[in-house]
């Protein structure tokens, strides 16, 4: 900017600046003298017509007052005198021209002019303003309500009449029709200005008269969206500029009427108020422009005159992008003042040149390193906006350089939030603060797809300006698989220390859970004729074989339960459980399927994958306090490579998709990176154990599977499992217990285990059912009652575990003395226990505790028959 130019601004600012503090003195003064005036005569008007209708209002209450000295008891009595009477006084309904009544003191209606048929001894005492006059014992001015005559508002007025002896007979009672022309009719069409207009409203905020009608009776002016309604509700009286239920920009003014709680409003829009503010306002604006425009060009005048020598100067240098080689120079060669700055201006230039050269080299060279690196180079100055991004850093968040540059970190590449909750704005503004102790961190960003990734900085500071961090130089690199690593990490350890508490107590709770089970069958079986004990022996059981489901669903978590894999059709499957889920959910909730097509054969437990579903459905119940819609369904997909990396899937290829989705309450980010964490619930105390979708999460991975969740606050959830399909057909197969057992024929079976109360139920239920039993209490103890009794035994019983020697052993000596004889194993343990153990083999027979009696008959059938 050249000196003529800087010294015509500054004295043009300066006469430029009086002129404008003048003109808005001025302007400033005028305004508010008129908003003022405005104000005042708008007040004046809404408060003279608020004066008129109470005056119409204490008239019509006084007429009425004086009004009832004829009425008798007598009267009262007899509906017919009273209809009489009011009959003739049709001077009182010029007034109370919707109608006028007698009430009985207990509230009901004696008799009414204009007459209705059919409405004597309505009961009408629970009208507020019989309430109040019963109850005050005075006269009484009512809140406006829909008139049952003429279904608009009105009002009642009441005189209460009394006998000699001072009691209330009778309650005289005169109804306004408040949109009659007489009375506040017009009210509603009064014009304030053009457009502005008038209403009333009482302090309950029901609107009572406006101009549009489809307000009337409304109470459709929420609390907060009109302040200065809201004040003059707690007794403003004035006036003031405010915005309106319907977004009306208005002036406003409020008077509140003294015979009832009504107040009387008027709304004039501020564009047509301050009309003649408005057209002031432009007056002095247009003034001020023109003359500030004379000044600038008088000082620009003058200022070209004084400083004409050096015109020359900086015309060359203002041209000097345009020039070339020797013709950047400036040639002068006087030897005043101008020529010493024109030899100081070409030294400048031969030193420029030599600088930009080196600068250029310098720069190449920065960029082709930045551009090449395979890391994200990102540079941010002290707001925290972007001003650099190398080209791998652009391709890695999705964005172009046009796209990255002026915008600000968080919100671009870093969320607002964390998926773990940390609030990100603080940390990028303490990097600011002080960028040695963030010389190193790790921190999630958000890809421009939404994809969420953690990357970890090193953080330079660029330079300095007063002290003060100018700009940020960041380095990154892209950590998520090492992350997701140590989250799967993190999950298996976890996994393991469930797995190991579950297995630790597996073994000593399944054997309690065996003589439970084992006692009650036996029990319920003796007591067949007596229902009250088969109901409890019942309840006994269903309590136990939850118990053991309760431990099976921890085992299966941490994935040390054995299971059972058969080919099958998980529509039928969805299927065979759909009764039982729906006397799970109740009748509130509307369940529906939709399944596929097509055959989505998988190689499941069929009772773990039944365990899913009743668990998804329990919780999508308790989502739904108030009902709502469950939907079950299925389908098959394809999982490619980068899907599978992504969700962490095991296997590619072809998967089932079991899909339960409600319309419940839904989850917050928080709850759903929780939701299958052992013994994390968000039920209360009591009604939930934490474990119900950290069992669900297990079995699905110990199929191979893998479950995705999706749910968003009153958004309802959905929960999608995949599990590998298979191309075989599912092949239908009978449980022991469903074959009908068969008795014993009075062999001898030798039963060991270390437990007495197993040993004891187990006992029983044979010699029930036509068998003999001797017992043994550990493998050693078995060895030698088989040696005493080696010619009568059928079958051995054994633990797998148990002191001196296991079950294997034990069996394994007792075969040297009788190679054929036939063995059955049991055990309370996990299975990884036992195979730690090398207890177990494959071709032996096994079942695992808790044993149902009937399951153990089948089997020992079984193995007899063979």
């Amino acid at each position: 900017m050249s000196i003529k130019t800087k010294t015509t601004i500054i004295l043009s600012l300066l006469f430029s600046l009086l002129v404008v503090v003048a003109s808005y003195l001025t302007l400033s003064h005028m305004k508010k003298e008129l908003r003022e005036k405005i104000a005042s005569s708008q007040f004046s008007l809404v408060s003279s017509i608020a004066s008129s209708i109470d005056d119409k209002l204490t008239l019509a209450h006084k007429v009425l007052i004086n009004e009832g000295a004829e009425i008798t008891k007598e009267m009262v009595r007899d509906s017919n005198k009273a209809q009489a009477y009011l009959d003739k006084e049709r001077a009182l309904l010029n007034i109370f021209d919707n109608a006028i009544f007698i009430f009985s003191p207990e509230g009901r209606l004696i008799a009414e002019s204009p007459y209705l048929p059919n409405r004597r001894g309505m009961d009408f005492s629970f009208r507020d303003y019989l309430k109040k006059t019963i109850a005050e014992q005075k006269p009484h001015i009512s809140d406006p309500y829909p008139s049952s005559r003429s279904k608009k508002p009105a009002i009642m007025m009441t005189k209460p009449l009394y006998d000699e002896n001072g009691r209330l007979f009778a309650i005289l009672g005169g109804s306004l029709d408040l949109m009659q022309h007489n009375f506040l009719g017009e009210l509603g069409h009064i014009k304030v200005g053009k457009s502005g207009y008038l209403y009333l409203y009482s302090k309950n905020r029901t609107m009572i008269i406006h101009p549009d009608e489809n307000r009337i009776m409304q109470k459709d002016v929420p609390i907060g969206v009109n302040k200065l309604f809201d004040k003059a509700i707690e007794g403003f009286e004035g006036t003031g500029e405010t915005v309106n239920s319907r977004g009306l920009h208005a002036l406003a003014s409020f008077k509140a009427l003294k015979t009832t709680n009504w107040i009387l409003a008027a709304n004039y829009p501020v564009s047509e108020a301050y009309e003649t503010i408005y057209t002031a306002e432009k007056l002095y604006i247009w003034g001020t422009v023109i003359s500030i425009s004379l000044i600038i060009l008088l000082v620009r005048f003058s200022v070209a005159r004084l400083l004409a020598p050096i015109t020359t100067i900086s015309v060359h240098m203002s041209t000097l992008s345009q020039k070339k080689d020797k013709d950047r120079y400036c040639n002068i060669s006087t030897h005043d003042e101008i020529g010493l700055l024109a030899k100081s201006f070409n030294n400048m230039l031969t030193s420029m040149d030599a600088q930009q050269q080196a600068l250029v080299r310098n720069e190449n060279k920065y960029r082709e390193l930045v551009e090449n690196a395979n890391s994200i180079i990102l540079r941010w100055n002290r707001e925290g906006i972007i001003i650099f991004m190398n080209e791998f850093g652009q391709k890695f968040f999705g964005y172009t350089e046009e796209e990255l540059i002026g915008r600000h970190v968080v919100d671009t590449i870093v969320p607002e939030t964390e998926s773990t909750g940390r609030d990100m704005r603080p940390l990028m503004e303490q990097i600011l603060v002080n960028p040695k102790a963030f010389e190193s961190n790790i921190n999630e960003n958000i890809r421009r797809n939404g994809e969420r990734v953690w990357i970890a900085w090193t953080n330079k500071v660029v330079q300095y300006e007063q002290g003060a961090v100018s700009e940020i130089l960041s380095i990154g690199s892209d950590i998520t698989p090492q992350k997701k690593l140590e989250e799967q990490l993190r999950q298996s350890q976890k996994i393991e220390a469930i797995g190991t508490l579950a297995g630790g107590i597996a073994h000593d709770f399944n054997n309690i859970l065996t003589a439970i089970i084992g006692f009650g069958t036996i029990a319920k079986k003796r007591l067949s004729e007596d229902p009250t004990s088969q109901e409890l022996i019942n309840d006994i059981l269903v309590g136990a074989k939850r118990a053991a489901e309760l431990t099976q669903g921890l085992l299966a978590f941490s994935r040390k339960q054995s299971i059972i894999l058969n080919p099958a059709d998980l529509n039928e499957l969805i299927r065979k459980t759909h009764k039982l889920l729906a006397r799970i959910i109740g009748e509130d909730i509307c369940i529906s399927t939709n399944l596929s097509d097509r055959e989505l054969m998988v190689m499941v437990d069929a009772g773990q994958i039944d365990q899913i579903l009743v668990n998804l459905v329990t919780n999508a119940r308790d989502a739904m306090p108030n009902g709502g819609q469950l939907t079950i369904s299925s389908d098959a997909v394809n999982i490619d490579s980068s899907y599978a990396e992504k969700h962490l899937f095991e296997n590619k290829g072809m998967h089932a998709v079991l899909t339960v989705s409600d319309t419940g309450t839904g989850m917050d980010l928080s709850t759903r990176e929780n939701i299958f964490e052992p013994f994390f619930t968000t039920k209360e105390v009591g009604k939930g154990t934490g474990l119900g979708l950290a069992i669900v999460y297990g079995i699905v991975k110990q199929h191979g599977g893998n479950i995705i969740v999706d749910s968003e606050l009153a958004r309802g959830t959905t929960f999608r499992i995949y599990l590998p399909m298979l191309n075989t057909k599912a092949e239908e197969k009978k449980s022991e217990t469903d074959q009908p057992i068969v008795s014993g024929k009075g062999e001898t079976i030798l039963i060991a285990d270390d437990d007495a109360n197993v040993r004891k139920t187990i006992s029983i239920c044979l010699h029930s059912n036509g068998y003999k039993t001797i017992e043994a209490e550990n493998g050693e103890d078995a060895v030698n009652k088989f040696k005493e009794n080696r010619d009568s035994i059928s079958l051995l019983l054994l633990d797998v575990i148990m002191p001196v020697k296991n079950g294997r052993y034990a069996c394994e000596d007792i075969r040297v003395i009788r190679p054929d004889i036939k063995a059955i194993f049991m055990s309370g343990y996990t299975h990884d226990v036992m195979e730690k153990k090398l207890v177990m083999e494959d071709g032996f027979d096994f079942i695992p505790k808790p044993i149902e009696p009937d399951t153990l008959l089948a089997r020992i059938r079984k193995v007899l028959d063979r």
